[in-house]
């Protein structure tokens, strides 16, 4: 682990998929069937990864995936510059090892925007992944940017846990609020309470059956306060996975969704 975590600090200019890379080389010491056996136990990627071997399985077998979703998602605002190219925050949920993070920030670089980032939190159960996340998003700022964690399930997150002061704050929610344990009206509540500046929410789901709804429910509980503008709404089934893109303070659908509030 000290070694990936050395390689990962020691990269010039980084990537998500040079990460992908170093987290593969990690597992080369392994037996064929001892790699079957590791993406097994991530379960299709829903059980908390606790140990080195596990998160860099998630990141080779689960990355693509997540870097295409998040690329889609940010794809849906048409003015990048002008709306990435401010003071910002991020508020990564469900962050696991923040690949969420790390692909906005290669986005930003492809799109030759300078990295305004100054505050990212960091919300997660599992210790040993919001540790990873910390480590994966460090490498690409500067020592003036906070990082804060919250080693929580989503429903015990409060208030206090959100706070920021930045002109824009981006929310990423990635594959976590197809979720039926989490409580998404209370979650609505809270989001709401905590508007300050815009708000984009990038919101991307597997297409599960029978869970596909949840991002519908999650948007239509903040239209009870607040009217979101709806960039896109994208559903890709051969991918096997729902997007929705949308602008509002604060704003969720199915599939990928990007909003603004």
């Amino acid at each position: 682990m000290i070694e990936y975590i050395n390689k990962i600090q020691s990269l010039p200019s980084p990537t998500f998929q040079q990460i992908r890379r170093i987290a593969s080389e990690s597992l080369s010491h392994l037996t064929r069937a001892e790699r079957d056996q590791l993406w097994r136990n991530l379960n299709q990627g829903v059980d908390l990864l606790d140990s080195h071997e596990l998160m860099c399985q998630y990141v080779f077998s689960y990355g693509n995936m997540h870097e295409a979703k998040i690329n889609t998602a940010l794809s849906s605002i048409k003015n990048p510059n002008e709306v990435f190219n401010t003071d910002l925050a991020i508020i990564d949920w469900g962050c696991g090892q923040g690949l969420a993070t790390v692909c906005f920030f290669d986005f930003l670089k492809n799109q030759k925007i300078p990295n305004n980032t100054q505050k990212i939190i960091l919300i997660e159960p599992s210790k040993h992944a919001l540790e990873r996340a910390k480590q994966h998003s460090e490498v690409y700022l500067n020592d003036e940017t906070e990082i804060q964690l919250v080693n929580k399930y989503l429903d015990e997150v409060e208030k206090e846990d959100l706070e920021s002061n930045q002109s824009i704050t981006l929310h990423f929610f990635s594959n976590i609020l197809d979720i039926p344990q989490i409580d998404l009206k209370k979650l609505a509540q809270l989001v709401g309470e905590n508007v300050n500046g815009e708000h984009y929410f990038f919101c991307v789901s597997p297409l599960i059956e029978g869970r596909s709804h949840r991002l519908d429910a999650f948007y239509n509980y903040f239209n009870i306060v607040n009217s979101p503008t709806i960039f896109s709404n994208i559903q890709k089934s051969e991918n096997k996975l729902q997007l929705l893109a949308e602008d509002a303070h604060l704003k969720d659908g199915a599939r990928k969704y990007t909003l603004k509030l």
